[in-house]
């Protein structure tokens, strides 16, 4: 099932680039961005596994589109939406937590005044966790093992790496990036630099 799941969300994936593109663009512009989607190294190397990160990148297109909208007509429906694609896109990895902090920042840039209101706090909070809701029932029963598993996952060093940096949270984050920008043959002073431009 997993399969057919990747394989549906990969061509829905090019659809709603191209239908994102031309809402804010124009027909060339769609054509050519979903076109870039399509021979991405990244989504050519995720597709190339059921891995469940590989929503990720649909959850991150209608995330963006949510926002824009949300910027153009300022409906707080955009803003359920926003969090609620966090929420689905948290379920397949941990990492797109760090997505809480980029839609804030962006917020706080573009609709500052947005983020006092009481409709605000109900439509995030509320799309946030509703795809969440069915994993902490879960949790609830399973005396939160996961949430405990993910936390030691987090917290304890891997025996393979060669970082300077102390090999905890900061490593997870940046492991994405180090899957196309191999670093561990780096003397450690560029190992240095390198780490904080990825995070």
């Amino acid at each position: 099932s997993p399969v057919y799941l990747f394989v549906f969300s990969g061509l829905a994936l090019v659809g709603i680039s191209f239908f994102f593109l031309y809402k804010f663009t124009d027909f060339i512009t769609a054509f050519f961005g979903s076109l870039l989607i399509v021979v991405s190294p990244h989504t050519i190397f995720i597709s190339m596994g059921a891995y469940s990160p590989n929503i990720q990148i649909l959850c991150t297109v209608a995330m963006l589109f949510s926002f824009l909208q949300f910027i153009q007509t300022g409906k707080y429906f955009y803003i359920f939406l926003l969090y609620f694609f966090i929420g689905v896109g948290l379920q397949f990895h941990y990492t797109f937590l760090l997505n809480l902090s980029v839609v804030t920042i962006m917020l706080i840039l573009f609709k500052r005044k947005a983020l006092v209101s009481l409709k605000f706090l109900i439509a995030s909070l509320s799309g946030f966790f509703i795809p969440l809701l069915p994993f902490l029932i879960g949790q609830i029963y399973l005396d939160f093992a996961d949430l405990k598993n993910i936390l030691a996952y987090l917290m304890q060093p891997t025996p393979d790496t060669k970082f300077l940096f102390p090999r905890t949270l900061i490593d997870r984050i940046i492991f994405p990036f180090l899957i196309y920008f191999k670093t561990e043959n780096l003397l450690w002073i560029l190992n240095f630099m390198v780490q904080p431009f990825l995070l």
